[in-house]
């Protein structure tokens, strides 16, 4: 049932559905309904921040203590800077786009624009037409004027051509009978210069026989001598190959025993890790054996232990019927028992019955409250209840002591520790292998060890240990190189022998061949040479080379003559002149043509244009287009001067937000420093009146990201810092204003930081305003100085 009591101006009590209705007139007409909601943190309500941007009366206090009367931010402010917001809307959308009146207005103005152009355009063409007009006329005049002169022109050229082309023709015919004499006098002087090379080949041959016959009696002994050396080379390589073969079958039998005992000891190194991980995997077996039939957790041995201290203490008040207060020192302490104060040395115990209420105080560490003694009914009960407790508890361990659980949990830990231990042994004998793989390998180093054994050559020089067999085969490989390196040296010699044989052989087949070929043209060339001569003798052929000469001088002399008289008509200026006097003619009648077709279709347009209706559409559009720019210049220079007023108000309103929010911000920084030290800062939005981040020596954290405990504490002490704020005291000292109302909060915050610091903080809130908490757990305020306290129910 609500109670309200009302002392004064006028004494009211009421209960329930009154109560209620009367309590809420009462704060609607004597607080900030706003900000009484934000100062307000509930149980059971996720960690939140107080929305204090729309609470007035903070608007008003931190104004007050940023030292502003006429503050962009108070209430006139709101109320002009919302008439110039709703002047603005009419210019301008809430995103600060033209409205859709201004577009429609501008896109008329750009149509009678388009109108007005559109008219002038026709205007212009209209004009620009006639104009063509008269300009084809008088250039149609010039042009008929000049037709008569140039087909005279045109007729002139063309005789001129036509001399030019009939000197031409005779320059081609001398043309032509000299080539013809050039040509007659090449063939004279050909048949001349073959019968000269026939007779200088027929020499050559002769003297080139002669020189090969002299060399191929020459090589032959080189060749025969070159063939007995290749002889010897090959018997002293047949030895030194015999000799390598031997080495290189002794190293190989000397590498297959190294094989042997390298995978002899590969086979071993994989038997001796599988053996480690059986092992492993035995203890690993039967420590998951134990565990597993292991009931007893840590958690469970700690709740048998905290049960069974609860059965001592139940069984010494049963047997006492009284409790005692048992107090031992662990430093040197000052206790204080209701008022009896007593020095105790370390390890020393201070004990004393208690038969009402008792307050102790250890120095200045805590104060103890104990509670009178229980009844000894109570006291069995528990005694009872304890000793069930405890059964239930050993029961589900699997044990049926305290002790027996205690051997129990160090059995568990043992067992716990040898299963890691085997899991690590068994990992480092696995190393990078699995089970399977490893049997695996070990498998295959058996399988290439019994077939290296089975494969072990009897002739072999028998080795006792690795270290033996390896130097057995380095010895081997020694010699197996030694010999490879003299059998290479042989090898190189006898190529060498063998290509000397074959330059020596190659040479005298290429003489032979040589000596033929030239027995065959010395004999031919004299044959020709003979044929030639009966058919035309070495006379004749020189005198058609001297008439060849002089028929060729008379015609290279007509050709002269008929080439300087073409020049002197200069040919390719005739063809020009007269190519261009046609062309000239061809144009001016096609230009002629064009005139008139294009002179017809302008006549034709302006005739059916003209200049009608034009001008008066021209002069309606521009008017209406003068009204319409001036409209919207009128409108452009509201909407500009608008859009600056507001644009200076919210600038100023921003300035003045940064100013005020300066108090609040201090006030909630004091707090934090009572909270987390000197080296706190505590960032608030100008705007939301918000904390936005947290700076701990020198590691910024925003709000969103902090734990749970430092959120709520930070979300609490800006409500007291706003509660402060508005809650000046009034002249009877008292603080007024609006109450911080916390409702069993702080449940996420540390308990020693929470009675400590918190309690500081609150307590220092509450001499500047009025700090309501309701808790069912009042040990958790007890660090509040100065709290008043008040029992409900």
């Amino acid at each position: 049932m609500t109670e309200l009591d009302i002392a004064a101006p006028t004494r009211e009590q009421l209960t329930g559905e009154a109560a209620h209705n009367r309590m809420v007139e009462i704060l609607d007409a004597e607080t900030d309904p706003t900000l009484f909601r934000a100062l307000r943190y509930e149980q059971g309500v996720a960690i939140n921040q107080a929305a204090f941007a729309d609470a007035p009366s903070l608007a008003a206090a931190l104004d007050a203590a940023a030292g502003g009367s006429d503050s962009a931010v108070g209430p006139g402010s709101d109320v002009l800077l919302g008439k110039v917001e709703r002047e603005r809307s009419r210019y301008f959308t809430d995103k600060g786009a033209v409205t859709k009146s201004r577009k429609d207005g501008a896109t008329r103005l750009e149509k009678l624009r388009e109108e007005v152009a559109a008219a002038q355009d026709r205007i212009r063409k209209l004009d620009e037409t006639a104009e063509r007009q008269r300009m084809i006329e008088i250039e149609l005049l010039d042009l008929n004027a000049q037709t008569p002169g140039l087909d005279e022109q045109v007729a002139q050229q063309r005789q001129v051509v036509e001399a030019v082309e009939s000197m031409e023709h005779r320059l081609e015919v001398a043309r032509y009978a000299n080539e013809q004499a050039e040509a007659a006098l090449r063939e004279t002087e050909g048949a001349r210069d073959r019968r000269q090379g026939m007779i200088g080949t027929a020499a050559d041959t002769a003297e080139a026989l002669a020189n090969l016959e002299s060399d191929v009696a020459k090589a032959e002994p080189g060749l025969r001598e070159a063939k007995d050396a290749v002889t010897e080379a090959e018997r002293i390589h047949n030895e030194t190959s015999a000799t390598l073969l031997a080495a290189e079958q002794e190293a190989d039998r000397q590498r297959q025993t190294v094989a042997f005992f390298t995978t002899q000891l590969e086979r071993n190194q994989f038997r001796e890790r599988q053996e480690r991980v059986t092992a492993a995997d035995e203890s690993i077996e039967s420590a998951e054996q134990f565990l597993a039939g292991c009931s007893l957790d840590d958690d469970l041995l700690d709740e048998i232990d905290r049960t069974a201290g609860q059965l001592a203490v139940a069984q010494g008040r049963a047997e006492t019927g009284m409790p005692h207060v048992s107090v031992e020192a662990l430093q040197s302490i000052s206790v204080t028992i209701n008022g009896d104060t007593r020095d105790a040395s370390p390890g020393t115990t201070i004990e004393q019955p208690v038969p009402d209420e008792v307050q102790i105080t250890i120095g200045e560490v805590a104060r103890v409250t104990v509670s009178p003694p229980e009844t000894a009914g109570d006291a069995a009960e528990a005694l009872l209840l304890a000793e069930r407790g405890l059964a239930e508890l050993l029961k589900s361990g699997g044990v049926t002591s305290q002790k027996e659980a205690h051997d129990v949990a160090r059995e568990r830990s043992r067992q716990e520790t040898e299963r890691n231990a085997a899991v690590q042994r068994r990992q480092d004998a696995l190393f990078d292998l699995e089970p399977a793989e490893l049997a695996a390998k070990l498998g295959r180093a058996e399988e290439r060890l019994a077939a290296l054994e089975s494969e072990q050559d009897s002739s072999a020089t028998a080795a006792g240990s690795f270290d033996e067999a390896r130097l057995l085969a380095e010895n081997a490989d020694a010699k197996a190189r030694d010999a490879r390196t003299l059998n290479g040296r042989q090898q190189t010699a006898l190529e060498a022998a063998r290509a000397a044989v074959g330059v020596l052989e190659e040479r005298a087949i290429e003489q032979r061949t040589r000596l033929e070929g030239a027995r065959t043209a010395a004999a031919e060339s004299a044959r020709a040479l003979e044929v030639d001569r009966r058919a035309s003798p070495d006379a004749d052929v020189e005198r058609a080379v001297e008439e060849a000469r002089v028929q060729a001088a008379g015609t290279l002399e007509e050709l002269t003559v008929a080439e300087e008289k073409l020049a002197e008509s200069d040919p390719e200026t005739a063809r020009a002149l007269l190519e261009n006097a046609e062309k000239l003619q061809s144009g001016i009648g096609e230009r002629i043509r064009g005139l008139e077709i294009e002179s017809a279709e302008t006549r034709k347009h302006l005739e059916l244009e003209g200049h009608e209706g034009l001008a008066d559409r021209l002069a309606d559009a521009s008017a209406s287009l003068e009204d319409l720019q001036r409209d919207v210049d009128s409108e452009d220079r509201r909407a500009a001067a608008v859009e600056r007023l507001h644009r200076v108000l919210s600038e100023r309103r921003e300035v003045a937000q940064r100013t005020y929010v300066g108090p609040f911000s201090e006030k909630v920084n004091a707090y934090a420093r009572i909270l987390y030290g000197v080296d706190v800062h505590v960032d608030v939005d100008h705007q939301k009146l918000e904390i936005v981040s947290r700076t701990l020596n020198g590691t910024l954290v925003p709000f969103e990201w902090l734990s749970g405990g430092a959120r709520e504490q930070l979300a609490v002490i800006a409500r007291l810092a706003c509660g402060a704020l508005v809650s000046p005291p009034a002249t009877d000292g008292e603080p007024g204003g609006v109450p911080v109302l916390i409702d069993d909060a702080l449940g996420y915050s540390d308990p020693d930081r929470l009675v400590a610091k918190l309690g500081a903080a609150l307590g220092l809130a509450g001499r500047d305003c009025q700090v309501i908490v309701l808790t069912c757990e009042p040990g958790r305020y007890r660090g509040i100085g100065g709290a008043k306290v008040v029992s409900l129910g």
